[in-house]
């Protein structure tokens, strides 16, 4: 029997089934998190990847070639559609489309090399449990490239405080999400045999002076403050982080008593 979901989860659905809002603000964040995943994924030699909560296939799909394969997994449609249609007709045959939930989803044991979680862990609300169930499908050695924003830091911080005052004025947002910090990310991964292999920090512009800005001015500020995954600068004014991780699964004997156990739960 399917979960129920509950109101906000039910918004979070209805909103991407019909994603234009998303896709149409966002074309500046996009672009930025797709040349980091070209970076990380430039070290990793992958020859299956799985990109969870795809969106319309930006991240992934200029990792195609030839050689590999990859899985498109999102529970918006609407999503997977815009993301089917641009993959390249004579590499078709090496994409596999699936319309589920990450947690949910028969991937029949298969483990990859390459795993992308970008734009998903604000929906998370079970981080443990996630982080578990993605252990289980990273191939030993294989790569994770995993997006989260840091409620903890103070941009983020004044963001939250215009949001909670746009509320109050009966503008609030279609629904909310997960406040984690980039701290528990870390902890998350290293306890669940991930090592740190690379970061990428930046902030993006406060919402209202956002909205003044045309996508490819609002880029070019990013890049010209906090430059790129090769050539960052200001790490520590970053409040979206873009992690990529390795997974090592160090033997029993050889982790932190208090770690000993938590690989096979």
């Amino acid at each position: 029997m399917a979960k129920k979901m509950n109101p906000n989860q039910e918004h979070i659905k209805a909103a991407f089934e019909s994603p234009q809002w998303y896709l149409s603000k966002n074309t500046y964040n996009i672009r930025i998190r797709a040349d980091t995943v070209k970076h990380f994924a430039s070290r990793v030699a992958a020859q299956t990847i799985l990109d969870i909560g795809c969106g319309d296939g930006s991240l992934s799909l200029h990792l195609l070639r030839p050689e590999n394969s990859l899985t498109l997994l999102d529970r918006s449609k609407a999503m997977l559609e815009i993301a089917a249609a641009r993959v390249p007709a004579p590499l078709s045959q090496n994409v596999r489309v699936i319309n589920d939930d990450f947690e949910a989803v028969n991937l029949r044991d298969q483990a990859f090399d390459l795993v992308l979680c970008v734009g998903v862990l604000a929906y998370v609300a079970d981080l443990a449990s996630f982080l578990r169930r993605l252990a289980t499908v990273v191939s030993p050695g294989g790569s994770v490239i995993v997006e989260c924003t840091d409620a903890t830091h103070c941009v983020r911080r004044a963001i939250n405080v215009y949001s909670r005052a746009k509320g109050a004025l009966g503008h609030a947002d279609m629904f909310t999400t997960v406040p984690r910090s980039s701290a528990d990310v870390l902890d998350g991964f290293a306890r669940f045999g991930f090592r740190l292999a690379g970061s990428f920090r930046y902030s993006q512009p406060f919402p209202v002076v956002r909205r003044l800005m045309p996508q490819r001015v609002r880029y070019g500020l990013v890049r010209s403050i906090f430059g790129t995954a090769s050539s960052s600068r200001w790490q520590a004014g970053g409040s979206e982080c873009l992690f990529h991780f390795s997974k090592v699964s160090l033997p029993q004997t050889q982790m932190p008593r208090h770690l000993a156990g938590v690989q096979n739960q």
